[in-house]
């Protein structure tokens, strides 16, 4: 009777289990385990669609369900950083999917389903970097909003992934924030969701610029 009440038990946690693992995709992220302080580089960084709601791989930049974007003027912005290199940054297409030789998963998806062959060095992983990535999260008004929260990683996780510290100048890409901020900030200041870009994107700048 024990071996039997054993095999029983064994035999439902397995069909939970498999329902469980058949039932979450691969880009999805399950809503308890969804972490939005995991560390200033986010490897697990995933943003939630805000037509949707599916949750993303951090290195999309539209909706694998609708095709939505995030945050389009972001998606410019994050162009135009890149495209200041064109010669030196080649750029591929995904066609909405990482290729068979995808590799690293530190390249980001750009508006256009337009993808770097490589991804810059990992220049963002210090305690610099790091410093500006936690103060500029901790200090805003907006510090306990998840909006806010979500914003601001997705913008530091995308912003810190086309800066290239062997090929961009902290002028350029100071010159670039300018240019979205005069263009976009007004805009994005009236959300929450919106001052996270702008802040995100802002830490990701000048902690480049205090490196370089």
């Amino acid at each position: 009777m024990r071996t039997f009440f054993i095999n029983c038990m064994l035999f439902c946690l397995t069909i939970v289990g498999g329902i469980l693992m058949n039932g979450c995709n691969e880009e999805q992220l399950n809503e308890v385990s969804f972490n939005l302080t995991e560390s200033r580089a986010l490897p697990g960084f995933h943003w939630r669609c805000p037509n949707c709601g599916f949750f993303n791989g951090g290195w999309r930049n539209n909706c694998s369900v609708c095709d939505q974007e995030y945050e389009s003027n972001h998606g410019d912005l994050l162009l135009s950083i890149v495209l200041i290199e064109s010669h030196l940054i080649q750029l591929t297409t995904t066609g909405g999917v990482p290729d068979d030789n995808w590799g690293d998963t530190n390249r980001v998806e750009l508006p256009g389903r337009l993808v770097p062959l490589r991804a810059p060095y990992d220049w963002y992983n210090n305690a610099v970097a790091d410093k500006y990535y936690t103060t500029f999260r901790s200090i805003s008004m907006d510090s306990a909003n998840s909006s806010f929260l979500e914003a601001y990683d997705f913008a530091w996780y995308r912003t810190v992934r086309v800066i290239y510290s062997e090929y961009h100048s902290p002028t350029s890409i100071n010159r670039e924030f300018t240019i979205f901020n005069n263009r976009a900030g007004t805009t994005l200041k009236r959300t929450a969701k919106g001052r996270g870009i702008l802040e995100g994107t802002r830490a990701a700048v000048i902690a480049f610029d205090a490196l370089y």
